[in-house]
């Protein structure tokens, strides 16, 4: 939606990192941690503030993906993302996000 119709680059704005638990386990080897525990795992979280929950999120943690836009295309922006995502994640009157973690515990 974003790269298609805005012209928006998802992979130049995207201020995030995400290892995986192979690379996250190799960068703490690498400095001399003992990695005795890793774990991907699944963590649904609902947002608070119903059918706004997604906005309040977007500004907190995706403004870096929107620079050039001004705040209304913006928010046109977030109505087609919502509209997008509502089929799978609008459940029961709120948001649940799709969160993933990992969990480890190294030593040194």
């Amino acid at each position: 939606v974003l790269k298609e119709q805005h012209n928006i680059s998802v992979d130049q704005n995207n201020p995030w990192y995400f290892p995986s638990i192979a690379e996250y386990t190799h960068l703490l080897e690498k400095h001399h941690f003992r990695v005795v525990f890793a774990q991907h795992f699944d963590r649904p979280t609902t947002l608070a503030d119903g059918i706004d929950g997604l906005d309040y999120w977007l500004d907190s943690f995706a403004d870096d993906f929107f620079p050039e836009l001004t705040e209304t295309e913006k928010r046109a922006v977030y109505e087609e993302i919502k509209e997008h995502l509502a089929p799978t994640l609008y459940i029961d009157d709120h948001w649940q996000i799709d969160y993933k973690r990992l969990r480890i515990i190294a030593t040194k």
